[in-house]
């Protein structure tokens, strides 16, 4: 299993900066050229072995835009600010500027053992 990256633009650390709109395409540019070496292995491994790709960036845009979907009330800022921790990370995708809480991780990893229960 190979995760491409999630929107780096969007993260609290850069989701209102003047490098969010171009850490956003390096992030699309990124994941294309990984997607295009993962087919590339894909074929010269042949049909024997199975490389699962994992569009964590697909899951991250949907928990973005519909965030109630995925339980979370707020999906810009981050839970621990400073040294002061929100009463609710549960309800927050990020737990600091750059990283998902428990939660999002808990999101990630039941998508990522369906994706491995599907090509069984």
């Amino acid at each position: 299993m190979v995760a491409n990256l999630p929107d780096l633009g969007k993260i609290p650390a850069t989701y209102n900066t003047a490098k969010a709109n171009s850490l956003s395409a390096v992030t699309n540019q990124h994941n294309l050229e990984l997607s295009k070496s993962i087919n590339s292995l894909q074929q010269k491994f042949g049909s024997g072995k199975n490389i699962i790709q994992f569009d964590t960036n697909r899951l991250d845009r949907e928990a973005i835009t519909q965030p109630a979907q995925f339980g979370f009330t707020n999906v810009t800022a981050a839970c621990l600010s400073n040294v002061t921790s929100c009463n609710n990370p549960d309800q927050f995708l990020f737990w600091d500027a750059i990283h998902p809480t428990t939660a999002a991780h808990r999101i990630l990893a039941d998508a990522a053992l369906k994706a491995i229960s599907i090509t069984r």
